[in-house]
């Protein structure tokens, strides 16, 4: 059986639509529309999303972002790019929704613990739909861009179109869904500087290290 999944809830109308779906493909009978009326909860609240910028190196050495194409069946922006994203499930973290998003929209399957938080959207201002959006970074490198392999298997339908790992410096050459062009610029950066950061302490640590030794040598 198909498992009802957490989706943005409009209204009463759009429910009954998504419900009787549910039940004609899973042989209920969808028949319940008083019952529908008498237990639906009546309160809408925003919905809960995430997105992880997954980066990696091709085999030049150059840094790449793992991107897809927006499919005609995709709920919006059709034909522009964005980095894996979805809304939040059931029984999941942000962190496990940003993983599994990856998972179903790239095939590509990420190390939860290699998740960098980088922060969150919530002003209803901006956000799209009004959705509350955490935001991941995830490196990988132990591999090249180039050998990790590609799936759709676990698409909604035609969701999804090409699945690419885009250098960095073309970015700019793609049309963005959800401002994500600027955003993979800023998780890039961010991570950049705080690497660099540990690095420098890390080898300012092996220098003392390494002074003392001698010194006391």
């Amino acid at each position: 059986m198909e498992k009802m999944t957490n989706r943005p809830c409009l209204d009463m109308n759009k429910f009954k639509e998504l419900y009787k779906a549910y039940c004609e493909k899973n042989g209920f009978d969808p028949a319940l529309n008083d019952t529908i009326n008498e237990c639906f909860i009546g309160w809408y609240s925003r919905s809960v999303a995430a997105v992880v910028f997954v980066f990696c190196k091709d085999k030049l050495g150059k840094w790449c972002v793992l991107a897809s194409e927006r499919g005609k069946e995709a709920a919006d922006f059709q034909g522009m790019w964005n980095c894996p994203c979805g809304y939040l499930d059931f029984d999941e973290t942000s962190a496990q929704c940003a993983r599994r998003e990856c998972f179903e929209e790239t095939g590509v399957e990420l190390d939860l613990n290699n998740m960098e938080f980088m922060g969150f959207e919530d002003d209803p201002m901006t956000a799209n739909r009004q959705n509350v959006t955490f935001r991941y970074i995830n490196t990988i490198k132990d591999k090249c861009a180039e050998i990790i392999p590609f799936s759709k298997v676990n698409n909604e339908g035609e969701e999804v179109g090409k699945i690419e790992w885009i250098p960095i410096d073309h970015v700019k050459y793609k049309k963005w869904a959800f401002g994500h062009d600027k955003l993979i610029l800023a998780a890039f950066d961010k991570w950049k500087r705080e690497h660099r950061l540990y690095r420098f302490w890390m080898g300012l640590k092996e220098f003392f290290k390494c002074f003392g030794e001698n010194f006391q040598g």
